[in-house]
């Protein structure tokens, strides 16, 4: 018998028209031509939303949910993500995951996400955050096709996974602390617009007692 009460479960595959999709994202592009559309789906890929950065050297766009602080982190907290990165170049930064700031390009206080910023590091990087203090690991990077981002919380380490690449965070795990889902893209010093593809997005906790 399954305890439905003691899991958490919600997916996305963004099929719905608009911006915000059916898990109610609150959505937001900042700076000239900054958006958040929809995109015509592709072979394995039905439904697809399109984030665009906009032409400003500082724009961005994003898709958030659970404002700063929705998801306690707790043992299990996880998440699945599939996205596709559009334009591997300086200028460009892209971040997913669970964390407490997205409507600027500035770090995480407390958080567990994937980011993408080629002027630091050519790979996406592994980051846990805990009241400010921060470790990053570099993984692979992007392909310019869609790819597979899973990580997952728990009260020893946290497991990041690229496909087939993992990475264990151990240190600066932000236990008890709070963040909303998001995903990001910023342009950084660049005159041309940035774009991040999402496909999926599953987030999870199988640990709950309630």
């Amino acid at each position: 018998f399954l305890e439905e009460s003691n899991t958490m479960w919600m997916k996305d595959e963004f099929c719905s028209s608009g911006s915000t999709s059916d898990l109610g994202w609150t959505s937001r592009g900042n700076g000239t031509g900054a958006t958040v559309n929809a995109k015509a789906g592709e072979l394995n890929h039905p439904c697809i939303k399109r984030l665009t950065s906009g032409t400003d050297s500082t724009s961005l766009a994003y898709l958030s949910m659970g404002d700063s602080n929705g998801f306690y982190f707790q043992n299990e907290l996880a998440f699945k993500a599939i996205v596709r990165l559009n334009n591997l170049v300086s200028g460009q930064v892209a971040r997913l995951g669970f964390c407490d700031v997205w409507d600027a390009n500035n770090e995480c206080t407390n958080g567990m996400y994937f980011a993408y910023e080629p002027n630091d590091n050519s790979n996406w990087k592994a980051i846990v955050v805990n009241n400010g203090s921060r470790s990053a690991q570099a993984m692979t990077t992007p392909t310019g096709g869609f790819q597979t981002l899973t990580a997952i919380f728990g009260s020893s380490k946290s497991v990041f996974k690229i496909d087939g690449t993992s990475f264990d965070h151990t240190t600066n795990l932000p236990t008890n602390q709070t963040a909303g889902f998001f995903f990001q893209v910023f342009n950084s010093g660049s005159s041309s617009s940035k774009t991040m593809d999402v496909d999926y997005i599953e987030i999870w906790n199988n640990s709950l007692t309630r």
